[in-house]
């Protein structure tokens, strides 16, 4: 039969203090702090909802920004791959010379 060992004071001080820790947290947990933090909630969905995209008749569009963005990533994508395809073919040039002999 085995046992476990027993803590060291130090895993036993911590543990103390992460139960208290937890004990504190729980007794914030009240039906008025549920209610209240159910009515922050509620005041921050509602705060925004009419700019909110109503999903359910299937008509998204996108706005200029979002295009722009768009457009912008797709050009900078774009001019990086010119960019590492013109350094992978340069690499060498001006380092490798022809021997004489080769000629």
């Amino acid at each position: 039969m085995t046992t476990k060992a027993l803590e060291s004071p130090q895993v036993q001080r911590a543990r103390r203090k992460i139960e208290k820790a937890i004990s504190r947290e729980r007794e914030k947990i009240t039906p008025e702090s549920l209610l209240k933090k159910t009515v922050t909630i509620q005041h921050r969905l509602n705060r925004l909802s009419e700019e909110r995209i109503d999903l359910k008749d299937g008509t998204i569009h996108h706005n200029a920004e979002t295009n722009d963005s768009a457009v912008a990533l797709h050009l900078l994508h774009k001019v990086h791959e010119t960019a590492t395809a013109d350094q992978s073919e340069h690499s060498l040039l001006g380092r490798v010379t022809k021997d004489e002999e080769d000629s």
